[in-house]
């Protein structure tokens, strides 16, 4: 029994040492292609591992032979002896090994989707029945993501995990919420008084808005009341001048107009009149 321990010790110490390289991780959207890249010279074929199956074998100058009928037609002979993979999916996640000579080169393929605008949802929840107060949540249909808010510099913010919470809403402000992967990310923007709204809240700034408002329509009310008063004023003035002048040009005619001179008839009428008169005065 001893001596059938050491011809197998003898005969396992005979065979060349295979190395692993530290594994090298692989990033890729879902639906796209990616590249498993061998950087060695001297090497004719390579024999590529996924989850313990022999899926392919690529040679140099002759290819690729496939042997998983799962990645029939999408497994590739690219720059010599890489592999390429086409139009990933998520089932195609996991570790691939390449013997190359004594060596193994490993690659962890990871396979994110590509985000979408639907994938993110805003959910509202008023928490506060005075002044207007919100929780706003980003929810994401996806899994493995980073959610993050995007908010005005203002008090009365902050955020636990996925939910931002805001106390006595204005109505300009605008939030953000994004979700983001390695791949791609999407946003999705909301205005938080359009829930305050619903629920039939005022805001202070809102109430000062229409306080402000309303002076400003009194002002120019008054204004244009008394532009009017100045301009009928002005008028009924006008109007008292230009009957002055016309009396006073009337006046003026009549004072120019001359005086007619006594006729002949007229001045014996008056002679003869003042003859009776002493005539009467003699005979008393």
């Amino acid at each position: 029994m001893l001596q059938l321990y050491c011809v197998i010790l003898f005969y396992y110490s005979l065979q060349p040492v295979r190395f692993a390289r530290a594994s090298q991780q692989v990033i890729s959207a879902e639906g796209r292609d990616v590249i498993l890249p061998i950087n060695e010279t001297g090497v004719t074929e390579i024999y590529w591992i996924f989850d313990k199956t022999h899926i392919a074998t690529t040679k140099t100058h002759k290819g690729i032979e496939v042997k998983n009928k799962k990645f029939e037609g999408r497994l590739h002979c690219v720059d010599g002896i890489s592999l390429k993979i086409s139009n990933v999916t998520r089932k195609d996640q996991g570790t691939y090994t390449a013997n190359v000579l004594d060596v193994h080169h490993q690659f962890r393929l990871k396979v994110y989707p590509v985000l979408l605008g639907n994938d993110i949802n805003i959910r509202a929840h008023v928490t506060s029945n005075g002044t207007c107060s919100l929780a706003l949540t980003c929810l994401a249909n996806a899994s493995n993501l980073n959610i993050f808010w995007s908010y005005p510099n203002t008090s009365g913010l902050y955020i636990t995990n996925r939910t931002l919470h805001i106390s006595n809403v204005y109505p300009n402000i605008t939030c953000e919420c994004t979700a983001k992967n390695p791949v791609s990310n999407v946003s999705k923007s909301v205005t938080p008084w359009q829930y305050c709204h619903k629920e039939g809240h005022t805001s202070p700034l809102q109430t000062d808005t229409f306080a402000l408002e309303w002076i400003v329509l009194a002002t120019i009310a008054l204004i244009i009341t008394l532009i009017i008063i100045i301009f009928l004023s002005y008028k009924k003035l006008k109007r008292k001048n230009i009957g002055t002048e016309k009396d006073t040009e009337v006046s003026t005619i009549c004072d120019k107009v001359p005086i007619a001179e006594p006729s002949l008839r007229q001045k014996q009428a008056a002679v003869y009149t003042q003859l009776q008169h002493v005539v009467q005065l003699q005979r008393k």
